[in-house]
């Protein structure tokens, strides 16, 4: 972004990181499209009015993924911490809160590997939601 705004870089990542001029065109595409809505906002014990879409016989909705954890199990873990701006909260903190919360046992990402993923993102995807669908599956049979 720093490159289309024309300002400095922050640091050494974002000098590093791919251009997004691909991302943006000279003439804006208005091609109609359907939105697909995740599951998690459409089911109970989300108030059904929060997505008025849901309730709409042509809406795509992406199957709810099983949560890991209850709401109390959130709100210890989130207990002390200020969401009244961004910046009150130490970021690396709130963040191996919320890979825990999500990803349950992996372990947390300590460094990146440096690949580039995007020649291969479609056939990356297609593996993630197998194995998404795999953990899926296996928690619900442990329950």
């Amino acid at each position: 972004m720093e490159d289309l705004l024309g300002i400095d870089h922050l640091n050494q990542s974002d000098a590093d990181a791919a251009p997004m001029l691909d991302v943006f065109t000279k003439s804006p595409d208005f091609t109609s499209y359907n939105a697909i809505i995740p599951g998690s906002l459409c089911a109970a014990p989300v108030d059904p009015n929060l997505v008025p879409a849901c309730k709409s016989a042509g809406a795509k909705i992406s199957p709810k993924v099983k949560e890991l954890h209850n709401a109390a199990w959130w709100a210890e873990k989130f207990q002390g911490y200020d969401f009244r701006d961004a910046d009150r909260n130490d970021a690396e903190t709130f963040n191996r809160v919320l890979w825990e919360g999500t990803m349950g046992d992996l372990p947390y990402p300590t460094k990146r590997s440096g690949l580039d993923l995007r020649r291969r993102r479609a056939q990356l995807l297609k593996r993630w939601k197998a194995a998404q669908d795999s953990r899926n599956t296996a928690t619900t049979v442990q329950q």
